[in-house]
């Protein structure tokens, strides 16, 4: 697939994902958020009303204590008062104190007089016959601790609920003894109701728990109520929301149910917020992706691509003196310079192959050397082939496009947030896709390091000093492992333990490498020999300190066949295999490489079929 297409398909992939968790994250979090915002504003309300009902009992409870502590009150219902009723209780009286009755009781309980206007047409009726056996029947509402004393609440009546309060009857400074008691109330209606709902501006119902024909909303709002949850809260949908309360009768029993419906418009108005916060992030993705093509197109993808092109035009022309030249501080340019640094030295190589031919005389072998140099860069260009296709299907208009609306827009500072952090999203994958480009470099980069070989053959007539390279002991092993010849490695699984990485060391690379590869080749062939089901060789590394040298220890450790406890000590002797049709030069050469540097190797193996592990012991950087 083009890396151009990669691209897009992992941004496309990447707005996918956040725009699906942004609605996932807006309805499961910020809506709930509306929602529980909504039950508190419910309850909120369903309090107000609670208080309401509650300040209406409070001013029939204070018009009651007006009128009870009176001496013509508590002369009247002694009997001493005759023209009480004419000149006080008449039809206005009880209008004008929002009353729908008076009710005065004797010290003997009796009912002295009683009297009732209709709720609704405010002129004269007969009391309730219900509501006076009540009050016949509820001693407690006729005993009270002192003149201060007082009684209000519900009373629940077939006819309907009644707001009620009662006072002691006694003279004008409240001396006892107690003379009766004095009743206001006033029914709880629905005319009761519409002006409880218009004065605080909200829609109230209400019911008696014990009605045959009660809702069933108002059944499941009665199940849930209880001390714990004074409040319940019920939607319906979308559109409405509810809030239930009981209010306790003056008896301390469960009275009225209210309910208190209101709309959801804190819910409505979230619910557009997330879906154009949603749209709007939908939009600043497209606009990003946009951005992130055309600036990927302008800082990595045509470099690339120009990369590309030369490393092809090398591999195909053989001309060593074509530089690329390109002024850059990120890693493309490190990748141009690299390449730049390899063909200089293929150039020499190839240069000092020539002269070491005229100067010795040995034409046929320098044109032999050459022809294997030749062979040698052949896969490099075949690979520099393959990269400059994988490059030139990079999505670079897309790119282009993207990174141009970054820099002429103007977004909001979430926006240039939001774009900001899908750009870098979107780079890291982009960063990714470059590393294997890189990777596949060094794979490209595998045959210089076999022409050094061969230059290394040619020149052991010479006593120059090997060229010393600071490098990473991690990528150095990865390149040993990928000299192992084809199917070596196939019997054993190679695991390079997290502690190699970090580590860095200064000494000739090749002759490292050679080292490393001579151990892991032996360590293949050893579980091969063993005929194990599931090879494996693990290698791992650590930074030591003797005689206040820094050194790195490296362990190759394999399931293998084994060494027995006699042949330790000869193992790196030169000659000396435990395997038939081999030399014993291979660690005998490694052996004197790491002694030549400083370090020391040895072995450990518990014996036959036991496995071995190669210690290896060299200084960070060599001596003076």
């Amino acid at each position: 697939m083009a890396l151009r297409k990669k691209i897009l398909i992992i941004i496309g992939l990447t707005l996918t994902f956040m725009l699906a968790l942004l609605y996932v994250t807006s309805n499961t979090i910020v809506l709930s958020g509306f929602t529980r915002l909504e039950e508190q504003n419910v309850r909120t309300n369903v309090e107000r009303v609670q208080n309401a009902v509650a300040d209406e009992i409070d001013n029939l409870n204070s018009a009651c204590g007006d009128w009870a502590p009176w001496n013509d009150t508590r002369d009247f219902v002694l009997g001493k008062k005759p023209d009480y009723i004419e000149n006080n209780l008449n039809d206005s009286t009880l209008d004008n104190l929002k009353v729908d009755f008076m009710i005065f009781v004797d010290s003997a309980n009796k009912v002295v007089h009683a009297k009732a206007i209709d709720p609704v047409e405010r002129t004269d009726t007969p009391i309730s016959a219900a509501l006076i056996n009540h009050i016949s029947t509820h001693q407690s509402l006729l005993q009270y601790a002192g003149t201060h004393d007082s009684k209000s609440g519900i009373v629940l009546l077939e006819e309907g609920p009644i707001l009620i309060a009662g006072w002691p009857i006694s003279n004008s400074e409240y001396e006892e003894p107690i003379n009766g008691t004095l009743f206001f109330g006033r029914y709880f209606n629905d005319n009761e109701i519409r002006n409880l709902s218009r004065r605080t501006r909200l829609s109230v119902k209400a019911v008696s728990p014990d009605s045959p024909a009660i809702a069933a909303d108002f059944r499941e709002a009665k199940t849930r109520l209880s001390e714990q949850t004074p409040i319940a809260v019920q939607l319906f949908g979308d559109s409405s929301i509810a809030g239930y309360i009981t209010l306790g009768d003056i008896h301390g029993k469960d009275g009225l149910i209210l309910r208190v419906d209101l709309p959801r418009q804190i819910y409505m108005h979230g619910s557009i917020t997330v879906t154009y916060f949603v749209m709007a992030i939908l939009m600043i993705g497209a606009v990003l992706m946009i951005v992130l093509l055309i600036a990927l197109q302008r800082t990595v993808l045509g470099p690339v691509e120009s990369l590309t092109n030369h490393f092809a035009a090398v591999g195909k022309s053989d001309d060593l003196t074509a530089m690329l030249l390109m002024p850059r501080r990120d890693e493309i340019g490190v990748m141009a310079k690299e390449f730049d640094k390899m063909v200089v030295k293929l150039a020499d190589a190839r240069n000092k192959l020539v002269d070491q031919s005229y100067t010795s005389g040995m034409a046929d072998l320098a044109s032999g050397v050459l022809h294997n140099v030749r062979n040698t860069l052949m896969p490099v260009s075949i690979q520099i082939e393959n990269l400059r296709k994988q490059i030139l299907e990079i999505p670079l208009e897309q790119i282009e496009m993207a990174r141009r609306e970054l820099d002429e827009g103007s977004p909001s500072s979430q926006r240039r947030e939001d774009l900001e952090e899908f750009l870098d999203v979107s780079s890291r994958s982009l960063t990714n896709i470059i590393q294997t480009v890189q990777d596949k470099l060094q794979d490209v980069s595998a045959p210089v390091v076999q022409v050094e070989k061969i230059l290394a053959e040619q020149e052991k007539h010479t006593h120059a000093e090997q060229p010393l390279d600071v490098f990473e002991l991690g990528p150095m092993i990865l390149d040993a492992i990928a000299l192992l010849p084809k199917g070596l490695e196939s019997p054993a699984e190679i695991e390079l333990d997290p502690s190699i990485s970090g580590i860095t060391v200064k000494a000739n690379r090749l002759s490292l490498l050679q080292v490393i590869y001579n151990l892991i080749v032996n360590a293949t062939e050893s579980i091969r020999q063993a005929q194990q089901a599931v090879g494996k060789i693990t290698i791992t590394a650590s930074a030591e300190q003797k005689g206040g040298i820094d050194f790195v220890h490296v362990r190759i450790r394999d399931n293998g066949a084994g060494i027995e406890p006699e042949n330790l000590d000869r193992i790196f002797e030169r000659g000396f295999s435990t395997k038939q049709s081999h030399t014993g030069k291979g660690l005998h050469w490694s052996a004197n490489a790491i002694f030549a540097v400083g370090g020391r190797i040895y072995v450990e193996s518990k014996g036959k079929q036991q496995g071995a592990c190669f210690h290896m012991l060299f200084p960070k950087e060599p001596r003076q």
